[in-house]
């Protein structure tokens, strides 16, 4: 903000996944992918919206996700990615 004065567009893309079985994940594999990938969108989101979008009547918010995000796969263990992925969905 201090340097453009504005934020027009916000693309949330971030994307961080634990590759396991879901038996074998732990608490805190879990929590970090959850936290960077679906809680990180809306922290941004609403940092942006507060800040920026808001006072200044116009903004974008454009949020990427993840095929992992509608169907999960056996071929690689994604299950905390797909969920918060499907989150963002």
């Amino acid at each position: 903000m201090d340097h453009y004065g504005r934020i027009d567009i916000l693309h949330n893309n971030a994307g961080y996944g634990a590759t396991k079985e879901a038996e074998l994940l732990t608490d805190d594999e879990w929590n970090k992918t959850v936290d960077v990938d679906l809680t990180g969108t809306f922290k941004m989101s609403r940092a942006v919206a507060r800040e920026a979008m808001i006072p200044q009547k116009y903004g974008r918010i454009i949020n990427t996700a993840s095929m992992f995000g509608l169907v999960g796969t056996m071929a690689t263990p994604t299950s905390p990615y797909a969920a918060a992925k499907g989150g963002v969905v």
